[in-house]
């Protein structure tokens, strides 16, 4: 079955749009047929392909409420499939209704909903697929995808700080680059233009402005272009995983960006680890799938090490206490969890402190950045000022 978008209008002569479920185009129109619409134009939803994946992402936000409403939908009672096929109906959302309507199909051909999810047009996270396995083996499906709808909620309020901790210092360096460029090229030149047909000396801080200002008119555009060069041979670069690694580690020593990037991580790997480990997958397969969860290459390299020491025998605690990157509250919690055997809670709570730690953090890093920025731009602008009221002044004291 295959999801058509569609433009029809309903028995008022309004126009209206939408996606609706069918085995060919045919059977859509006739299915608007049947719903008293008059299609003008149905065409099939192309699958989409990315330039890194095979698959593409749904929204974040689009998968936790599609998990949500699965989740009151099999809590209720109702079988899988009649709850599929009834989100595939309602579904008013295009990416959603094609991913039902795909997992339906699949599931009414006898494939398990992970499995169906695993096939799916749309590339959801090992962690995920796991999950749902675990419950639909358990018997605790409904449950299984509340915690699943929660943790998909609490993933997009990390990356959401995280993001605004990167895109906001960089939103306003850039605002400031762009008013100190465009005063060096447009501005001064005209004010202090005039200046040269005085025939007096200019200040020392006039003549370094209008230095600074012919400088960025001639060599500002090459400038530019070798650094935009730069920067692509600096992510391509990124690509081999030998520069990755180190380029990962590096980061990890910057004050404050390494605690950030430290803080989000640990804090994806615990919440997976701990729901996959409350849903019963094994603690090997549990430590692989949570890894996923970590970005940073030499965090996630850390993680295989601590992996393959739990392998050998070493207790959580202690592989994680001689892996690198593992902050000493993490190892202390999960050394706690294993002797009173709820590692899968204390993991849990562990993710809970180190998101609101990081939200902390991040606020706090953007009210020190704010102030200083401004008072940083400030004084370039008063110096701009000064630089050209000062010529002025001094041909007043002249005349």
């Amino acid at each position: 079955m295959q999801t058509f978008t569609y433009r029809a209008y309903d028995l008022k002569g309004k126009q209206v749009k939408g996606a609706i479920d069918g085995d060919s185009e045919r059977v859509a129109r006739q299915r608007l047929r049947e719903r008293k619409l008059t299609p003008i134009e149905v065409k099939p939803v192309r699958e989409k392909r990315s330039l890194f994946s095979m698959q593409e992402k749904l929204n974040r936000n689009d998968t936790m409420l599609m998990t949500r409403q699965l989740a009151t939908l099999v809590g209720s009672g109702m079988p899988l499939a009649d709850s599929l096929k009834l989100m595939a109906e309602q579904s008013e959302n295009v990416s959603v209704k094609r991913l039902i309507t795909n997992i339906c199909s699949q599931v009414a051909e006898g494939k398990s909903l992970a499995q169906a999810f695993k096939r799916s047009p749309y590339a959801f996270s090992a962690d995920y697929i796991a999950t749902i396995s675990a419950g639909e083996e358990t018997g605790h499906l409904e449950e299984v995808l509340s915690r699943l709808a929660e943790d998909v909620e609490m993933q997009g309020k990390a990356h959401q700080t995280m993001m605004m901790a990167m895109t906001y210092p960089i939103l306003m360096l850039v605002v400031a680059l762009a008013i100190i460029i465009f005063l060096l090229i447009y501005v001064v030149p005209q004010l202090t233009s005039a200046f040269s047909y005085l025939g007096e000396s200019l200040p020392p801080l006039t003549r370094g402005l209008i230095a600074v200002s012919d400088w960025v008119q001639n060599y500002g555009a090459p400038v530019a272009i070798f650094l935009l060069l730069l920067m692509a041979g600096f992510f391509m670069a990124l690509r081999k995983p030998v520069y990755r690694m180190r380029w990962d580690t590096l980061m990890l020593k910057v004050p404050r960006l390494g605690y950030l990037i430290t803080l989000a991580n640990v804090a994806g790997w615990s919440r997976s680890l701990g729901m996959l480990l409350s849903n019963g997958v094994p603690i090997m397969e549990a430590m692989k799938i949570a890894s996923e969860r970590v970005h940073n290459r030499a965090m996630h390299q850390s993680m295989l090490e601590a992996s393959e020491r739990l392998r050998e025998g070493d207790s959580l605690r202690s592989a994680l206490l001689k892996a690198k990157h593992f902050p000493p509250f993490l190892v202390h919690m999960v050394g706690s969890g294993e002797s009173s055997g709820t590692l899968d809670g204390m993991l849990i709570k562990v993710a809970d402190y180190y998101d609101q730690r990081l939200k902390a953090v991040v606020d706090s890093t953007l009210k020190l950045f704010g102030p200083l920025l401004i008072i940083i731009m400030g004084g370039i602008v008063v110096m701009i000022a000064m630089a050209v009221l000062m010529p002025i002044m001094q041909i007043n004291q002249v005349m």
